[in-house]
C-alpha cells in the first residue's frame, strides 16, 4: 500500500514474537522505566513532543488489523499521547477468499478501500460498506477525490470520539 496514515486504533499487534515482552496488548511499555528500553521510549516521548515523529513504521496489514513490524516504540509513545494515527509504510497480506463471514465482510471492506482509501471503518453487517457508499453519493467503483475523502475522515472521526464517551470503546467494531 506504500506510505499511509495508520489509524492507532487499527494497530493491534508486533510482526515478530520479539517485541511481546516490551510491550502490553495497548502498546504501553511492560519494561522498566530505568532499562535501556525506558531510556530509550522516554528520549523518543522527548523528541515527539519537541520535533514530532518523522520517520514511517513499517507494518503489515491482515484483515483490516495493523502490526507493526519496525516502530513499536513510535506506536508506543503515539498511543500514550492520544494520537489518531501514524503515518507508516504498509504491506497488504490478502487471505484466501472463504464463506466464512469475517473473510466476507474483509472483502467488503478491500472493495470499499480500493475506491476510497480509508481504512478506519470496520463494519460487521455485510452489505454496509455499499450502503454507505449509497450515502455518500458513489456508485460501486467510483473513485474517491482528496475532499470526498477528508470529508468522511472527519465525519467518521466526530462520530467515534462520540461514541467513545458515549460507550467508552471503539466506534470501529460498532457499525
Amino acid at each position: 500500500l506504500g506510505v499511509m496514515d495508520i489509524p492507532l486504533e487499527r494497530i493491534v499487534g508486533t510482526k515478530t514474537a520479539g517485541r511481546t515482552n516490551a510491550f502490553a496488548d495497548n502498546f504501553m511499555p511492560l519494561l522498566s522505566e530505568k532499562s535501556e528500553f525506558g531510556a530509550k521510549w522516554a528520549s523518543l516521548y522527548d523528541h515527539q513532543v519537541s520535533d514530532g515523529i518523522r520517520d514511517p513504521i513499517v507494518a503489515y496489514e491482515f484483515m483490516n488489523r495493523f502490526y507493526v513490524q519496525e516502530g513499536n516504540k513510535r506506536v508506543s509513545v503515539m498511543k500514550y499521547l492520544g494520537a489518531y494515527s501514524i503515518a507508516g509504510t504498509v504491506t497488504r497480506l490478502i487471505p484466501k477468499k472463504t464463506d466464512e463471514k469475517e473473510n466476507r465482510l474483509y472483502y467488503e471492506f478491500l472493495e470499499f478501500y480500493q475506491v476510497s482509501q480509508i481504512c478506519e471503518i470496520w463494519f460487521t453487517k455485510e452489505g454496509s460498506y455499499k450502503k454507505l457508499l449509497k450515502l455518500m453519493w458513489k456508485k460501486p467503483g467510483e473513485v474517491w477525490d482528496v475532499e470526498e475523502r477528508r470529508l468522511l475522515r472527519s465525519i467518521y472521526g466526530r462520530f467515534s470520539t462520540a461514541y467513545k464517551m458515549a460507550h467508552g470503546k471503539s466506534a470501529i467494531y460498532a457499525a
